[in-house]
């Protein structure tokens, strides 16, 4: 792989950073938001939404590591 391809790479990678910051901030205040609400509604529908949110959330982190190790071998 040359140098343009490579360093295009480590754009993309820099942008899955950036998704990944984005990712975690918007799961870390729904879980705050979630631990933040009174125990009824954590146990009730909203909780369960929030928690279904937060599952997803973490899913996507998720994939966007699966994404990172092929990107990092096709670099080398």
């Amino acid at each position: 792989m040359n140098k343009d391809r490579r360093a295009t790479i480590t754009d993309i990678k820099g942008d899955i950073d950036d998704l990944r910051q984005r990712i975690e901030e918007v799961r870390d205040d729904e879980q705050e938001a979630h631990d933040n609400m009174p125990e009824y509604l954590q146990d009730g529908a909203p909780g369960q939404k929030m928690d279904e949110a937060i599952a997803a959330l973490e899913e996507a982190l998720d994939a966007l590591d699966q994404v990172e190790g092929p990107l990092n071998t096709a670099a080398a």
